[in-house]
């Protein structure tokens, strides 16, 4: 049963019809910013959406659009423990996060998404995101970010877990032979 930690990263791919940046196991060397801005004062709040994409387009959703973090001021990693249920898994599925900034001036979200996984299941596990947050604020302006991409700002989740199929035990041809043989017709 893999457990990874899986990156934000800056390239993007297309699974199951949608265009996101990758969820994968390393990270790059670009730094990518999502940010929203605001002409006055105002904090900044950050969301997580968790959902499994399927195939034919449609998701499952693990966790809807939730806060996880608010910021006055400064920059930093942001911690967030999200409890993933168990959840069965076609092959063909990919798990998708989606984070927003949030302030006065509205919002802005990016979308990462794994691989097809070819996992059978998420087993209940408890996985940690690392989100690097931004906010800055004075009298006048405002802004609220999320970064990815390059190791001062990987944001990441950490824990993430996920079942194989069982792989089925090599067939001996002796033992096969031998049952044949023994068989009534």
């Amino acid at each position: 049963m893999p457990t990874e930690t899986r990156y934000m990263r800056s390239d993007q791919q297309t699974v199951n019809g949608l265009t996101a940046y990758k969820l994968g196991l390393d990270i790059t060397f670009t730094r990518v910013i999502v940010y929203v801005e605001y002409d006055g004062s105002s904090y900044a709040y950050y969301d997580i959406e968790v959902a499994v994409r399927h195939a034919d387009g449609t998701e499952t959703e693990l966790l809807p659009w939730t806060q996880f973090a608010s910021r006055v001021s400064g920059e930093g990693y942001q911690a967030y423990s999200f409890n993933c249920p168990e959840t069965s898994l076609s092959p063909t599925d990919a798990v998708v996060v989606r984070l927003r900034a949030r302030n006065l001036g509205g919002s802005a979200a990016a979308a990462f998404i794994t691989e097809q996984l070819g996992a059978v299941k998420l087993p209940a596990s408890t996985w940690t995101f690392q989100v690097y947050t931004h906010c800055y604020k004075s009298t006048t302006y405002s802004v609220a970010s999320i970064f990815w991409g390059e190791s001062p700002v990987a944001t990441r989740v950490e824990n993430f877990t996920y079942a194989l199929p069982a792989k089925l035990a090599p067939q001996n041809p002796a033992v096969f032979a031998r049952s044949r043989a023994f068989r009534r017709p």
